[in-house]
């Protein structure tokens, strides 16, 4: 009857591996798509990097939400580095820092995240040194 037990339990821990146990989208994975859909040739999905609670929300939908900025697709390839540790700061809300570059720019970022769910998403960005006039948080 033990060894019953123990061959259930297990088999069920093989099934939560190979079943894929859902983890949901990390701080970490969230920074790299939302990069990777800023340097898409289609941008009409940055947006969904972005927590609905956002106030800029309905208008990060526009794929020339970020023209006028170093995030604008003029100045791909966009980049991302540096990701520091991610700290609570409330709320249920995580700061990260990271080195920004673009084309012809750098500076440094940071990235206020907020969970939904399972998946992390962006509540705001900043820019260290530009003063981006569309807020975006």
């Amino acid at each position: 009857m033990k060894k019953l037990i123990i061959m259930v339990i297990a088999a069920g821990v093989v099934l939560l591996i190979l079943s894929g146990c859902p983890m949901g989208i990390t701080i970490e994975s969230r920074i790299g798509m939302f990069e990777s859909d800023l340097n898409s040739s289609d941008r009409s999905d940055v947006y969904l990097n972005f927590h609905p609670d956002t106030s800029s929300y309905n208008q990060i939908k526009d794929p020339d939400y970020f023209d006028g900025t170093p995030l604008a697709a003029i100045y791909k390839p966009i980049h991302f580095s540096n990701l520091s540790d991610s700290v609570d700061i409330g709320n249920g809300q995580e700061r990260v820092t990271a080195d920004f570059s673009s084309l012809g720019y750098s500076d440094t970022c940071t990235f206020i995240m907020e969970q939904s769910g399972i998946d992390w998403l962006i509540r705001r960005f900043d820019l260290a040194d530009f003063n981006i006039q569309k807020s975006i948080q």
